[in-house]
């Protein structure tokens, strides 16, 4: 069986370039309770940000619900402007979609280390989410 393909108009595709450094606008797209797949398993919360002003690309962040590991979700929840209190927290990941923040995006070494076929280092962006009041003034509604 054959099919037949016309390439004509095709595109490349999307770029999966790191972003340049830089503050984006960005927004929650999703953010979603899971279990890691290393072992052992550990409770997660997969967080995606669409990034309007860069054709929507997305990063993500997971955060291990981990004592050890909890300020960064902390640190980040608070930069989103939602008030953390002392003990324990019901967190409806529901209430994250939507939030507008903006990204502090930084170009880094790739977390496995890999390098691309010219044998230079492949390259990933990492961000840190701004405080809330760090929206004023960029015409982010």
């Amino acid at each position: 069986m054959s099919i037949t393909i016309d390439w004509d108009g095709a595109t490349d595709g999307p770029s999966f370039d790191p972003l340049e450094e830089g503050v984006y606008n960005a927004v929650i797209t999703k953010a979603t309770p899971g279990v890691t797949k290393t072992p052992p398993p550990r409770p997660k919360l997969e967080v995606e940000f669409s990034l309007p002003e860069a054709n929507n690309r997305r990063l993500w962040r997971n955060y291990t619900i981990q004592p050890n590991a909890l300020w960064a979700l902390k640190q980040d929840l608070v930069a989103l402007g939602m008030e953390v209190p002392t003990g324990s927290m019901d967190l409806d990941t529901s209430e994250l979609i939507g939030l507008k923040c903006q990204l502090q995006v930084t170009v880094v070494p790739h977390w496995s280390g890999e390098t691309n076929p010219d044998g230079s280092a492949r390259m990933d962006n990492d961000f840190k989410v701004l405080p809330a009041d760090a929206n004023a003034g960029f015409g982010w509604n």
